[in-house]
């Protein structure tokens, strides 16, 4: 699972309100597409390689966001 998975995930299920990433391989680059789920309320990037530059992009992109985990990661 990775960026192809999440891109799919992006398009097809926009009221997501909860979404686990755990330990996947996604990227920046995929992670953008987060923010069309409007919805979204808990994040896991627990253990990814998300950025804090994209974790803030994802933030101010979502405002109904509001648990996030990014332990383990750069944005820690």
């Amino acid at each position: 699972f990775g960026d192809e998975g999440l891109q799919l995930i992006c398009e097809h299920m926009q009221s997501l309100e909860v979404l686990n990433l755990c330990e996947t391989p996604v990227t920046d680059k995929g992670l953008l597409c987060l923010t069309a789920l409007r919805n979204l309320k808990k994040l896991n990037l627990n253990s990814t390689s998300v950025s804090a530059t994209t974790l803030q992009n994802l933030k101010s992109k979502l405002p109904n966001l509001k648990d996030v985990d990014v332990c383990y990661t750069d944005a820690w």
